[in-house]
């Protein structure tokens, strides 16, 4: 890896406050969009799951740091996240964004995760 190179960890902290913006920019988007438009926001959010995953693959590549990021609570709770079916075309606009919410506060977390930040109870 050169210097020019991010490492796993820098590439998935640069990549969580990517999808972290692209969410609070749906979220404040969601009451304003047309009926038509749903199926937009929706391939949006499939694409911002995908960019999470391939996240999850960067952490995965830290070996002698993967025992320490799965069994933190928070990276669990993401993955429960991800594992759901929603079908945000037919959601109504709040249900969509209480969804994005909970999206942010995974991806919040999963950022404390990586900076190696304590859980706060």
């Amino acid at each position: 890896m050169t210097q020019d190179d991010p490492s796993p960890q820098v590439q998935a902290t640069q990549s969580l406050g990517s999808i972290l913006r692209d969410l609070v920019m749906l979220a404040e988007r969601i009451p304003a969009v047309p009926g038509h438009s749903c199926e937009k926001n929706a391939q949006l959010l499939d694409h911002l799951a995908s960019e999470l995953r391939d996240c999850a693959g960067l952490l995965r590549r830290r070996a002698p740091e993967i025992v320490r990021m799965n069994a933190d609570p928070r990276t669990a709770k993401a993955r429960k996240l991800l594992a759901e079916n929603h079908h945000v075309v037919i959601m109504p606009p709040s249900d969509v964004q209480a969804l994005l919410a909970r999206y942010q506060q995974r991806t919040a977390e999963l950022l404390a995760v990586i900076e190696q930040r304590p859980v706060h109870r």
